[in-house]
């Protein structure tokens, strides 16, 4: 009988479906931190669509993104790659300087230094090729 996935693929397989839940939940999160945020949005300026509506938007779909790239990491898709560890890095650098500010408080300081965190090493596993991340 032919084996089908061999135990270096499941170790791969295990380690990506991680990092894929664990983006599902902080895209999730974020998500709702984002759409909170509409009540700051100006839809309108000059009779034309603004920028920051233009922002709002590419951060939906970039978090939507995440979420569906998320769900589909561990069956190993190229496209779910680029885009988390795209999300990871933008994610990796808003998060530290956040943690690194000085108006922030000592919680906020741990909880961005985390996300912080977690994000540079997702980033890191998603960039190795996938037979030296097992």
């Amino acid at each position: 009988m032919a084996q089908l996935f061999s135990l270096g693929d499941i170790v791969l397989m295990k380690i990506y479906r991680i990092v894929g839940v664990g983006w599902i939940a902080l895209c999730i999160f974020i998500g709702f931190f984002v759409f909170g945020q509409i009540r700051y949005v100006y839809w309108l300026e000059n009779d034309t669509i603004s920028f920051p509506f233009f922002l709002f938007i590419g951060a939906l779909l970039l978090l939507i993104g995440g979420i569906v790239a998320g769900a589909v990491l561990h069956h190993g898709a190229t496209w779910a790659r680029i885009l988390i560890c795209s999300i990871a890095i933008l994610s990796g650098i808003m998060c530290g300087m956040r943690a690194m500010s000085v108006w922030s408080e000592k919680g906020e300081k741990l909880f961005y230094g985390v996300i912080a965190i977690y994000s540079l090493l997702s980033a890191i596993i998603l960039l190795l090729p996938k037979k030296y991340v097992a």
